[in-house]
């Protein structure tokens, strides 16, 4: 026989009580409270008397069948239930080897079957350890059904959908219609997400679209130049490489050289319809900006080498120097000592 607790004073009770409860799994409360929420399994004593609360209640006082099972105060716990066993009163035994409740011994008997025992009223139910089983398996098993919600990969969870993880960052569904996890959307690039559409980074700066009609990636839009990007129209580089292509031919230090030219050189259109220059007769002295009409050397801003006709002809007779009286027409010298043409 286990531990006998015979009757003892309500201290030294508790402190067996609580090496029982601690043997197999009562929660003692102490003395009775009137506003304490009480659940299964909570132990306590009223004077010397010890209960075990069998119903969660408040406030339901000690003894009431409905909510509390007497305990005696000569208490011992036996262990686990076995067969041809004989059992005092006050004996509390464990079925271990099914339900696991705890059963507190009412009438002395010896063992036979445990069920045709407590339907005789031998035994009656202490604490029911079924329930509060199966509501941990069942936690158990939603822990674990929570935990492959979360993190598996590679297949499906409970046979009908992918996991947080798998849909996050997964490639198990890669290629398939319709699918596609959030990672591969946001960079694969080597080949479709989903057997139809890319990926934002293929969008972005990938060239598997590079060709086909509404294709070509941003990057591709902005810098490609090795032909079109979507079989029709060209990138913006492209256009830019052309418009400074075309701004350098239209400069004019390309447009107007003339080979063989020289400094000072006042081009004309010769007689073949090209760009010419004849130096000693029409020259410019950009230094000192002087014209040179008929030399390449002159020293005054306009200098004149041979006659100079104007819209009559000019003669000597109608050349007036200067202080004279200034011709009808003809050339003259002016009061300003410069050269004049009345007409």
């Amino acid at each position: 026989m286990a531990t006998f607790f015979p009757n003892q004073a309500p201290g030294d009770y508790l402190a067996a009580l609580n090496a029982l409860a601690s043997a197999q799994g009562i929660v003692w409360k102490g003395a009775w409270n009137s506003g304490t929420a009480y659940v299964i399994g909570d132990g306590v004593f009223v004077g010397s008397t010890a209960y075990i609360c069998t119903a969660a209640n408040t406030n339901h006082t000690p003894p009431n069948a409905s909510y509390w099972n007497y305990l005696n105060s000569s208490v011992y716990y036996a262990g686990a239930w076995v067969t041809s066993t004989t059992y005092p009163v006050g004996a509390i035994v464990k079925d271990a080897a099914g339900t696991q409740n705890i059963y507190y011994v009412v009438t002395e008997h010896t063992s036979g079957v445990l069920a045709t025992d407590i339907a005789a009223g031998r035994l009656v139910l202490w604490v029911d350890n079924s329930t509060a089983t199966t509501q941990a398996a069942s936690a158990t098993a939603s822990a674990t059904l929570a935990s492959q919600w979360a993190t598996t990969t590679g297949a499906l969870v409970a046979a009908t959908d992918y996991s947080s993880k798998e849909w996050a960052v997964g490639t198990f569904t890669r290629g398939s219609s319709g699918k596609g996890s959030a990672k591969d959307w946001a960079t694969y690039t080597a080949a479709t997400v989903d057997n139809a559409g890319y990926s934002a980074k293929e969008w972005a700066t990938g060239t598997q679209t590079r060709g086909a009609s509404s294709g070509g990636s941003s990057k591709d839009w902005a810098t490609y130049t090795g032909g079109t990007v979507d079989n029709a129209g060209y990138s913006a580089k492209h256009w830019s490489d052309q418009a400074q292509t075309w701004a350098q031919s239209l400069n004019p230090s390309n447009v107007l050289t003339v080979a063989g030219g020289t400094d000072g050189s006042v081009v004309f259109i010769n007689g073949a319809g090209a760009a010419a220059q004849d130096n000693a007769n029409f020259f410019w002295d950009r230094t000192n900006h002087r014209l040179g009409i008929g030399n390449a050397a002159p020293t005054v801003p306009l200098d004149v080498t041979g006659a100079i006709k104007g819209s009559t002809t000019v003669t000597a007779a109608s050349f007036i120097p200067s202080g004279s009286t200034v011709p009808t027409n003809g050339m003259y010298l002016s009061a300003a000592n410069t050269l004049a043409l009345a007409t």
